[in-house]
This record gives structure tokens, C-alpha cells and sequence, in this order.
């Protein structure tokens, strides 16, 4: 399923803001283009290691509210085309599932994202989803997982952190990291 993400009724085309050089830490010539015209709730945004496509987690936290995981293709002018419909969290008689608040990309392409959270739903988890958005490997998070990056010195160790405000470690994951400047 596809979704028409054409900004043309929103904003004028080429209508750009720019940084005032105090806010983002960019000069003032550095323009800032917003991106997309059908999101709510974007709470974790992550490339694909080609750069070709955008992943977005929509993440609404309102019981009725969307919370997907999507994939924009990114164009050659660097604009977003239509984004594909990666995975719905839905709901359940525990409540509704939590989407996504936090991703990285492991070795293979695959997106590993934490969602969910420890007072509803299935609880916190740690979904590895495959880059066509299958669910290839779930895990329980500790305290609502909230974001997730590979790290040490072989990329194998999983750092998370939660709602609680705590950081964990888990070594030796079965997974690699990717970074885009790999180390070296």
C-alpha cells in the first residue's frame, strides 16, 4: 500500500525555511526543507545504507492515532516519493500498542526499533524488522525501550535506553551494527 505524500495544496513549491544560525547550530544559509506533508507524529526517522530510502516511525500516542512504520523512497532531486506501508501497531484487549520511538539499522539492513511500552499493549519490546518491513525477531525491552545504537568497538552490543530514564547493555546480540562511516 502507498500513500500520496505531494505537498503542492500545503505549501507553495520551493518555499523553504531557513535556520536563523541560533535554533539548529546552521548557518543562516543553510536551508531546512520540511520533508513530508502526511505525518502526525514522526518520532524516529533512519536511512537505509544506501540512502535510498527514508524510514519513519509515525507514532501517535493518542489511543485512536496512527502508528506505523513507513518507508519513503528518496528521490534523485532528494525529495520523498510515496511511502510504502512497512507495519501497523494496533491494538488488543491490553490497549493499544505503542509504535515505534527509536531505530538503527543492523549489518544486514535490517531495522531494529523499540516500541511498545511497560504499562500497556504487548509491553516494550524491540522489534527487528527486515527493510520490506517483516518482523523478523521480537524481544522484550526493559521499562520501555525509547531509542537503541550499536556500539563497541565490533558493533555487536546494543545500547538502549527507556521511559525510566536508565541505560542498559546487551552484549553479544546475534546482530552487527552499521554505520555509515565505519570505523577505520
Amino acid at each position: 500500500r502507498t500513500h500520496d505524500s505531494t505537498p503542492e495544496t500545503l505549501i507553495p513549491k520551493g518555499n523553504k525555511s531557513r535556520a536563523s544560525g541560533d535554533g539548529l547550530g546552521f548557518s543562516t544559509h543553510s536551508p531546512i526543507q520540511r520533508m513530508t506533508f502526511d505525518t502526525d507524529a514522526p518520532a524516529a526517522v533512519l536511512l537505509s545504507q544506501d540512502e535510498g530510502t527514508l524510514y519513519v516511525a509515525e507514532s501517535s500516542t493518542d489511543p485512536g492515532g496512527t502508528r506505523e512504520l513507513r518507508a519513503y523512497p528518496v528521490l534523485n532531486d532528494g525529495t520523498l516519493g510515496d511511502y510504502d506501508l512497512l507495519h501497523t501497531f494496533g491494538a488488543d484487549s491490553r490497549g493499544p500498542h505503542l509504535g515505534i520511538s527509536g531505530m538503527c539499522l543492523d549489518s544486514d539492513g535490517n531495522i531494529l526499533a523499540c516500541a511498545g511500552s511497560s504499562q500497556i499493549g504487548p509491553g516494550s519490546l524491540i522489534y527487528v524488522f527486515s527493510p520490506a518491513g517483516r518482523v523478523r525477531e521480537t524481544h522484550p525491552a526493559p521499562e520501555g525501550a525509547t531509542n537503541c545504537a550499536f556500539g563497541d568497538s565490533d558493533l555487536t552490543t546494543l545500547y538502549l535506553t527507556t521511559e525510566s530514564g536508565n541505560l542498559y547493555r546487551a552484549p553479544s546480540t546475534g546482530h552487527s551494527g552499521w554505520t555509515l562511516f565505519q570505523p577505520g
